[in-house]
C-alpha cells in the first residue's frame, strides 16, 4: 500500500519530541476516490480518545529508548488505496521540560515532515480546550514509497505530558479529510 512505510516514520516524530522536551538521556473502485467509505466511531480506551475511522482499524505499538527510559507510542490507522488515516499518541516522561509547548509540538511536526520527505506548506495554532496544538499541511513530492504528489493534513496536541497526532495522507483532498480530523475527541484530562 502507498502509505505503509509512513507508520515507521512516526518513530522519527517520537524521537524529535522526546529530545525537544528535554530528555537527553465498500467497493474498491469507489473508495479509491474517497467515496463509499464506511465510517464507524472508533474508541481507544487506552488512548482516551475517539474518532470516526473509514474501515477496519489496525493498531501498532512501538517502543523507543530515550536515555534512561523507554517511550511507547501507539498508532491506530486505516489504510485505503489512495489515503491513510491515523491517530498516534504517546506519553512524554514526567521529568521533561514542558515550559515551551509550542517548541515541543513544532519539533514533533518538523520531525514528521522530514521523515516523510515532506515540506510544511501551512501551519497555524489550534487548541483542544485549553491545551495547545498546531495544524499543518505537508506536501510530499520526493518520497519513493508514494507515487506522485501527496498531502498530509496533521493536527497535533500536547495535553499534559501526552502528545496526540491526528493525520490524513492523501493523493487528493476530499471531504473525508475534514470528516476524520473534525471527529477527533479526547477525554484525557491530566492530573496536575
Amino acid at each position: 500500500m502507498i502509505f505503509k512505510r509512513i507508520l515507521s516514520l512516526n518513530l522519527l516524530l517520537l524521537i524529535s519530541i522526546v529530545f525537544i522536551a528535554g530528555c537527553n538521556n465498500p467497493p474498491e473502485f469507489l473508495s479509491k476516490f474517497g467515496m463509499g467509505l464506511k465510517w464507524e466511531k472508533y474508541l481507544s480506551k487506552e488512548g482516551m480518545y475517539s474518532c470516526l475511522m473509514p474501515g477496519a482499524v489496525k493498531n501498532k505499538v512501538e517502543s523507543q529508548s530515550a536515555g534512561s527510559f523507554i517511550v511507547n507510542y501507539y498508532t491506530s490507522y486505516v489504510e485505503k488505496r489512495s489515503s491513510y488515516y491515523s491517530v498516534t499518541y504517546f506519553d512524554l516522561p514526567e521529568q521533561g521540560d514542558y515550559s515551551n509547548p509550542d517548541a515541543i509540538i513544532d519539533g514533533g511536526l518538523n520531525g514528521f515532515a522530514t521523515g516523510i520527505h515532506g515540506t510544511i506548506k501551512t501551519t497555524s495554532n489550534i487548541k483542544m480546550g485549553e491545551y495547545p496544538g498546531k495544524t499543518i499541511e505537508i506536501e510530499v513530492t520526493n518520497n519513493p514509497s508514494i507515487p506522485g504528489k501527496a498531502t498530509f493534513y496533521v493536527d497535533s496536541y500536547l495535553i499534559g505530558t501526552r502528545f496526540y497526532m491526528v493525520a490524513v495522507g492523501t493523493l487528493k483532498k476530499t471531504e473525508n479529510v475534514s470528516k476524520f480530523m473534525d471527529s477527533f475527541e479526547v477525554s484525557y484530562e491530566p492530573v496536575d
